[in-house]
């Protein structure tokens, strides 16, 4: 199932959430279409939040995630400068972001893995306030 994107904070931030099955390819589709905004939309985003906690299954391995990190990149090199919250309850997503993670390298984007929402989004404000110092986040 594609992965739906909304912008929230009047475009501070990004929000995406996925459902059913989660593809190699639509974490492609998502990175493609990121690439297709102007770098000035690119450059204004300070967060992500990737929730995948609707997921039911995957078929990502090990060679598929590694494509997929390859179009993040191209995204990060536009704008090298954010925070990830990654919402991943099951088992095997919470592996495969933290493989994502090891496999993007430095610098990237600060990126870390929940398994719970509460602690994923305070995350983030902790983390933009901190380095931007943007506060109140909505989320909306």
């Amino acid at each position: 199932m594609p992965i739906e994107s909304r912008d929230v904070d009047g475009g501070l931030g990004n929000v995406w959430e996925a459902s059913g099955i989660l593809t190699a390819e639509d974490l492609i589709g998502r990175y493609e279409h990121l690439l297709s905004m102007s770098e000035q939309k690119q450059r204004s985003y300070r967060f992500n939040i990737s929730d995948f906690s609707a997921v039911t299954g995957t078929d990502i391995t090990t060679p598929r995630l590694r494509r997929a990190v390859e179009h993040a990149k191209a995204v990060y090199t536009v704008n090298p400068d954010g925070v990830i919250a990654i919402l991943v309850p099951q088992d095997v997503l919470f592996g495969l972001a933290r493989m994502w993670s090891a496999f993007m390298g430095e610098p990237t984007w600060e990126t870390s893995a929940f398994r719970d929402r509460d602690e994923a989004y305070g995350w983030v404000r902790k983390r933009v306030k901190e380095r931007w110092g943007i506060e109140n986040l909505t989320f909306a």
